[in-house]
């Protein structure tokens, strides 16, 4: 398993307002690499929830975090400082192209 020594999540939230849906799209800023989370359903904290499933995926945490709140894990099982943030209120075309590949 690699070692996260800094770990930054930028996420963007649409709101459709016509079905009560909300949307977002995330950035995970992990050393020297970027994982992207595209354009898809969840509101409040699921962008922290699907960057975690993400890094299980991909061997950066260990399986046993999954019931672990994220930050909370790094920061106290690894000693990683979290930095995340979510803008609120994005249009749609944004939070989209925000979730496509770099």
């Amino acid at each position: 398993m690699k070692r996260i020594k800094s770990l930054t999540i930028i996420a963007k939230e649409w709101f459709d307002k016509a079905n009560g849906n909300s949307y977002f799209s995330a950035r995970a800023f992990i050393n020297d690499a970027v994982v992207v989370l595209p354009f898809q359903y969840g509101y409040g904290d699921q962008y922290l929830y699907e960057v975690q499933k993400e890094l299980i995926n991909r061997k950066l945490l260990p399986v046993d975090s999954a019931g672990t709140c994220l930050t909370r894990y790094v920061r106290e099982e690894m000693n990683v400082n979290v930095i995340h943030t979510k803008h609120e209120n994005c249009l749609q075309r944004d939070v989209k192209q925000y979730g496509q590949e770099i």
